[in-house]
């Protein structure tokens, strides 16, 4: 398997655990059992938890960067307020697009 698809389903199974059972009640040990991988292929391309936890969350972030187009105003733009409905339409369909990163988000958005 490729070094990039291994880490690819190494991200998912932490999505989906984060998903279902949240930071706390993850453990590493979780991920690698549904990931289908030995612990040192895990720690070939993570530290640790939050590591893996932190490049999830750095990947949504450029996710809802891209859906976001920069306001602008003028003559010719369409109005700013359109313009944020637009982004906020966007912002939303990602989230129903991935419910399994929506809930990551929610649930720990709240600390």
């Amino acid at each position: 398997m490729l070094k990039k698809n291994k880490r690819e389903k190494i991200l998912k199974a932490a999505i989906s655990s984060f998903a279902q059972k949240g930071y706390h009640d993850t453990s590493i040990s979780k991920i690698i059992n549904k990931a289908g991988i030995a612990r040192g292929t895990f720690y070939l391309y993570f530290e640790n938890k939050r590591q893996i936890f932190d490049s999830i969350l750095e990947n949504l972030i450029v996710e809802i960067d891209r859906c976001i187009k920069k306001i602008e105003i003028g003559k010719e733009r369409q109005n700013p307020l359109e313009q944020l409905k637009d982004n906020l339409r966007r912002i939303f369909t990602l989230f129903v697009e991935n419910p399994e990163l929506s809930r990551i988000l929610l649930r720990h958005a709240a600390g």
